[in-house]
C-alpha cells in the first residue's frame, strides 16, 4: 500500500527588524541588502550585511544598529541552511533589542518572532510557542489592524501547530493570515503564495480535512503567483514545486511527482549551497517516490546523500535523521537487504525514542520498525525472543495515549504516602489539565479579531504557569521520582511477565497504515505476528459492526430484512488478530487487552471464535445469536490503555482500613419521557428500548434538551439493590432531585471505594456548545457556570478521587474526548486523572433495563463471591444475559451483543 508523505513542517514568515534608513552610505548598504535578499542573492547580501555589523560594532556594540546587521546575519544564515549559526545569531540579536527599546516595540517584536522560528526549527516546540505568542500579542497592540507582521505570526503559530499535528487549530489561523494579507499585499505577491501552500499542506496533513485535490490546485496557484513575481531561479519556486510534487505523490501520480521533484532538485542545485537541508527534503521526496516505482536502489542513494547534508547542519539527535534513517531502511527492505533494513531504522528509532511526544509522524517510524523486524523474524531460525523483546517495547511507545498517561499520573501520585505531597501533585496535575484547556480557548480566540475576543486567558495563562513552575520545583525536591513514573513509557517483557498473573495473558495490538501487530504474553510463553490489516479496513469494519449496536441506531432502522450485527465480520476481525496466538493465550481464564486506535472503540466480547453458520443475520435469525462461539464464553476480558498501566495500577499502596463502600448518583431529576410499558414483541424490543443518552433528533437550547431527556427510574433501583451488595447506606445515595452537578463537586469522594453514576451520558457535539463528553446531572433552575446540569470531562479530572472502581452507567462513557479522538480520551482518562483504579465505561448508546440488569448481576456475582475479579463478574453477568432461555419474543434481544455486551472494565480487572 502506497504511504503518504509526512515531511517534517517547517516554520515559515521570517523577517528582519528595520530601522527608518538614513540619507547616508548606511541607508544605501541597507536598501541594496534588502533588494538582494529579496532576490535571493544571499552571499552577496551577506558580504553587505556583515559590513553593516562590522561598522554599527565598532560604533556601540549595544545599538539598535548593531542588533539590525546581526538579525540580518542570522537570516541569511537560516535561508542558505546554516541552523547553528542562526541560532545564535538570533539570540545574540534579541539580547540587544531587548535592552535598548521599549517592551512593545514591533522591532523586540519581530526579534521574538525571528528567535521563535529558530526554536521551531530545531523542534523545541513549546518555546517556539511563547516567543510566537508573546511576538503576536506586541504586534496586535501596536500595529494597525490587518498589518502583514501580524499575518506572519498567524501563519508561523498555525506551521507550528502543524508540526504538533494540532491540526484543528491550524486553518482557522491560516485563514485569517490569509484574509489579512490579501487586504494589505497585492494578489501576486510572494507571501500571498507563501500562504497559500500552508493552507495546501494543513488539507494535505489534517486527517479529518484531508483533500489532496483541493490542495493541488491551491499549490498550483501559488506557483503561479511565484513563477509571475519572483526571477526564475529563485529558491522559494523550488519550494512550491517541490510541495506540488509532494502532492502528486500523496495522489498516486508517480510519473508526474518525479517530474516536479526533479524540476525543484535542479533549481534548488542551481540555486542553493549543496549542504543546505532544502536541498535534503525534496531528495527525500524523490526517493520515495522512486520506491513506489520499484526503483529503491536509486533511492538508496539520494537517502545516503541527504544524510551526508544533514551531518553538516543538524545535531545528530535532530527528527531529521530519523526520517532519512527510516526511508533508507524501507529502500533496503525493498532490495532484500532485511539485516541493513533493520540495522538503519534502529538508527533512527534511537532518536525518535529519545524525544518525548509519540506524535502522528513518530508512530508511523514505529510502526514500519515493526514491519522490518517483522520480516527480518520470518526469516530467522533461532532467537525469536530477541525480537518479540524488540518489537514488545516498539510497539508500546508507538501507542501512547492521553489516558495512559493519566493513569499513570494518578499511580504516580498514590505511590506516596505522604498526603501534603499527594495534595500538591494533584494540584499540578490539574493545573497542567487547565492550561491545556485554556491553550486551546487562546488558539481559537487567536483566529477571531482583537475586539471579538476574550480579555483574560493570556493572564490566566501565565498565572498558571508561574504556579505550575512554583509546584513543579516543590515536587521535584520532595519527590523527585514522580517524574520517572509519571513519564515511563514502555516496560520490558521481563518486568511486564512479573505483573501477570498464572491465569492471565496480556494481549496488545498496534495498528499501523498497512499492517497491524499483536503480541500474546503470558508467565509460560510468548508469541507475536503480524497480521495484514491496515488502519483504514479496522476502522471500516468497527464502523460496520458498530452500526448495528447503537440501541438508538436499531430503534431507527431495524426492519424485517435489514442485517443485524455482522457475526462473519467479527470472526473475520479475531481470525486475522487473535487466532493466530491462541496457542499461547487460549487456556487462560483472563485476558487483559491494550487495544490502538480504532479497536479502542470496540469491546472486544463481541468478537467471534468460530465460524457462524449465518455471516450476517436479520430479524428472523435472531435466535442464533444465543449459541454464537463469543469469546467471552471462553474469557474475561480487561482493557487497558497502556502495558505501563499495568504496571502502575499492580504496584498502587493497598487502601486504609475504614472506607465507604459506596457513593451513589442517578436518575437525575429531567421531566422527560416516562416509562412504558415492557411487554412488546421481539422487534419492538429494539424499538421501544430507553437509552441513557441523547437523541439525535434533540437538537434545541441544551437546557431545554436537558430537561426533555427521559427519565430514569430504573436507575434508583439500580443504585440501591449495588447499595445493598456493599453495605452502603442511603444517605450515599444522591438520587433525582439530588443527583446534581454541586453535590458532585461537593462531596469528599476520596473516601469511597465505589463511585457510581447511573445517568445520560453525552458526547462531544450531542448538544450545541458542548465540545467534550458529560454527564447528565439534575439541572438547576437558574443554570451558573458552576452548575449547568453537566458534568463536564474536564470538570471530572478536577475530582479528588480514591476508587477501586468507577462506575459509569451511561451511554458513550467510553467515547473519545471530541470528534476524531481515539476513544477512552474522555470521561474515562478524566475519571482516571481523578484517581479511579477501574472505571466500568460503555461503548454505545445503551439501553436503560439492560445496562441496570448487567451491573446489577456483575456487583450481586461479587457480594457472593468477593473473589471474583471486575473483568470475571462482569463476564458472568453477560454469560447469564446471553444464555438465559427466552420466555418471550422480546427476550430473545437479550443475546444480542446491543444489550449484554456495552460495557468494559478498563484499568485493573482483577
Amino acid at each position: 500500500m502506497r504511504r503518504q508523505i509526512r515531511f517534517i513542517a517547517v516554520c515559515l514568515s521570517l523577517a528582519v527588524a528595520g530601522v527608518p534608513l538614513r540619507a547616508d552610505d548606511t541607508a544605501a548598504l541597507k536598501a541594496q541588502l534588502s533588494a538582494l535578499a529579496r532576490d535571493a542573492r544571499y552571499p552577496e547580501a551577506m558580504a553587505i550585511a556583515q559590513k553593516l555589523a562590522d561598522a554599527a560594532k565598532s560604533t556601540n556594540r549595544e545599538s539598535k544598529d548593531y542588533a539590525e546587521a546581526v538579525s540580518w546575519l542570522a537570516f541569511l544564515h537560516q535561508v542558505q541552511g546554516e541552523v547553528a549559526a542562526s541560532g545564535a545569531l538570533f539570540r545574540e540579536a534579541y539580547e540587544i533589542y531587548s535592552k535598548v527599546l521599549p517592551p512593545d516595540d514591533p522591532d523586540l517584536a519581530t526579534s521574538l518572532n525571528n528567535l521563535g522560528f529558530y526554536y521551531c526549527q530545531i523542534g523545541d516546540f513549546r518555546q517556539s510557542e511563547i516567543l510566537y505568542r508573546r511576538s503576536l500579542d506586541i504586534r496586535e497592540r501596536v500595529l494597525a489592524k490587518n498589518d502583514p507582521a501580524i499575518a506572519d505570526s498567524l501563519n508561523n503559530l498555525a506551521e507550528l501547530y502543524k508540526s504538533e499535528e494540532r491540526w484543528d487549530e491550524v486553518v482557522p489561523l491560516l485563514n485569517r493570515a490569509l484574509e489579512i494579507r490579501t487586504r494589505s499585499l497585492p494578489p501576486n505577491h510572494p507571501i500571498i503564495a507563501g500562504t497559500l501552500q500552508n493552507l495546501a499542506g494543513a488539507l494535505e496533513t489534517d486527517p479529518s480535512r484531508g483533500s489532496f485535490e483541493e490542495a493541488q490546485r491551491l499549490l498550483e496557484k501559488a506557483l503561479e503567483i511565484r513563477r509571475s513575481s519572483q526571477r526564475a531561479d529563485h529558491p522559494e519556486i523550488a519550494g512550491t514545486l517541490s510541495k506540488l510534487a509532494t502532492n502528486l505523490f500523496n495522489q498516486g501520480k508517480y510519473k508526474q511527482a518525479e517530474k516536479r521533484f526533479r524540476e525543484a532538485l535542479a533549481l534548488r542545485r542551481a540555486s542553493q549551497p549543496p549542504h543546505h537541508p532544502d536541498i535534503a527534503s525534496t531528495l527525500v521526496g524523490l526517493s520515495l517516490n522512486q520506491i513506489e516505482q520499484g526503483k529503491p536502489e536509486e533511492a538508496e542513494k539520494l537517502l545516503l546523500e541527504t544524510l551526508e547534508i544533514r551531518k553538516e547542519v543538524f545535531a545528530p539527535t535532530a527528527d531529521q535523521f530519523a526520517e532519512s534513517y527510516r526511508y533508507l531502511g524501507r529502500a533496503q527492505l525493498h532490495e532484500g537487504r532485511t539485516a541493513d533494513a533493520l540495522e538503519s531504522i534502529r538508527k533512527g528509532t534511537s532518536i525518535i525514542l529519545a524525544r518525548a511526544a509519540r506524535r502522528e509522524k513518530a508512530v508511523e517510524h514505529l510502526t514500519e520498525h515493526l514491519q522490518i523486524l517483522a520480516a527480518a523474524d520470518a526469516i530467522k531460525t533461532a532467537d525469536h525472543k530477541a525480537d518479540f523483546d524488540e518489537g514488545f517495547t516498539i510497539g508500546q511507545n508507538a501507542e501512547q495515549s492521553e489516558t495512559a498517561r493519566a493513569v499513570a499520573g494518578m499511580a504516580a501520585r498514590f505511590a506516596t504516602q505522604d498526603e501534603r505531597l499527594q495534595k500538591l501533585v494533584s494540584e499540578l496535575q490539574t493545573i497542567e489539565a487547565t492550561q491545556t484547556v485554556l491553550e486551546r480557548h487562546l488558539t481559537d480566540d487567536l483566529a477571531k479579531p482583537p475586539e471579538e475576543r476574550e480579555t483574560d486567558i493570556r493572564k490566566q495563562l501565565d498565572d498558571y504557569e508561574k504556579k505550575r513552575i512554583e509546584i513543579n520545583n516543590e515536587v521535584k525536591s520532595a519527590f523527585p521520582e514522580y517524574f520517572d513514573l509519571v513519564n515511563a513509557s514502555s516496560v520490558t517483557t521481563e518486568d511486564a511477565v512479573k505483573f501477570i498473573k498464572d491465569d492471565e495473558a496480556l494481549i496488545t495490538i498496534v495498528s499501523g497504515a498497512d499492517r497491524t501487530y499483536v503480541w500474546a504474553l503470558t508467565k509460560q510463553g510468548f508469541a507475536w505476528h503480524e497480521a495484514n490489516v491496515s488502519k483504514i479496513w479496522l476502522e471500516n469494519a468497527i464502523k460496520t459492526l458498530r452500526a448495528t449496536l447503537d440501541t438508538e441506531d436499531l430503534k431507527r432502522n431495524i426492519t424485517a430484512s435489514s442485517g443485524l450485527f455482522d457475526l462473519g465480520l467479527s470472526y473475520q476481525l479475531y481470525s486475522q488478530l487473535l487466532a493466530p496466538l491462541e496457542a499461547t493465550f487460549s487456556s487462560k481464564a483472563k485476558l487483559i487487552i491494550v487495544p490502538s486506535g480504532p479497536l479502542t472503540s470496540l469491546p472486544f466480547q463481541v468478537l467471534v471464535t468460530k465460524q457462524p453458520k449465518v455471516l450476517r443475520p436479520v430479524l428472523g435469525d435472531l435466535a442464533m445469536y444465543r449459541d454464537t462461539a463469543w469469546i467471552i464464553r471462553e474469557h474475561a476480558i480487561t482493557v487497558l490503555p497502556s502495558v505501563t498501566s499495568l504496571k502502575a495500577l499492580r504496584t498502587l499502596p493497598k487502601f486504609a482500613e475504614n472506607r465507604k463502600p459506596m457513593v451513589g448518583f442517578g436518575n437525575p431529576q429531567l421531566g422527560g419521557v416516562k416509562s412504558e410499558a415492557a411487554t412488546r414483541g421481539a422487534a419492538d424490543r429494539a424499538k421501544s428500548s430507553k437509552s441513557r443518552g441523547l437523541s439525535a433528533s434533540m437538537v434545541d437550547k441544551v437546557m431545554d434538551i436537558l430537561r426533555r431527556l427521559p427519565d430514569l427510574p430504573g436507575a434508583e433501583e439500580e443504585l440501591r439493590t449495588v447499595a445493598k451488595d456493599l453495605g452502603a447506606t442511603e444517605t450515599d445515595l444522591h438520587l433525582g432531585a439530588a443527583a446534581t452537578k454541586s453535590a458532585v463537586k461537593n462531596a469528599d469522594l476520596s473516601k469511597f471505594n465505589v463511585v457510581y453514576f447511573a445517568t445520560h451520558g453525552l458526547v462531544a457535539d450531542d448538544v450545541p456548545g458542548l465540545s467534550e463528553p458529560a454527564l447528565v446531572m439534575t439541572p438547576p433552575d437558574d443554570p451558573t457556570d458552576d452548575d449547568d446540569g453537566l458534568l463536564t470531562a474536564s470538570e471530572v479530572s478536577q475530582l479528588n478521587l480514591n476508587a477501586d472502581w468507577v462506575v459509569l452507567a451511561a451511554c458513550n462513557t467510553a467515547a473519545e474526548s471530541k470528534p476524531g479522538a481515539r476513544a477512552l480520551s474522555g470521561l474515562a482518562k478524566a475519571f482516571f486523572h481523578a484517581g479511579a483504579r477501574a472505571i466500568l465505561v460503555s461503548h454505545w448508546r445503551v439501553d436503560s433495563e439492560a445496562a441496570a440488569t448487567l451491573t446489577t448481576s456483575t456487583f450481586g456475582i461479587r457480594a457472593k463471591d468477593p473473589a471474583l475479579g471486575r473483568s470475571e463478574a462482569l463476564r458472568e453477568a453477560m454469560l447469564q444475559q446471553i444464555t438465559k432461555a427466552p420466555a418471550t419474543p422480546a427476550q430473545l434481544w437479550d443475546a444480542y451483543p446491543a444489550f449484554w455486551a456495552p460495557f468494559s472494565v478498563v484499568g485493573d480487572g482483577s
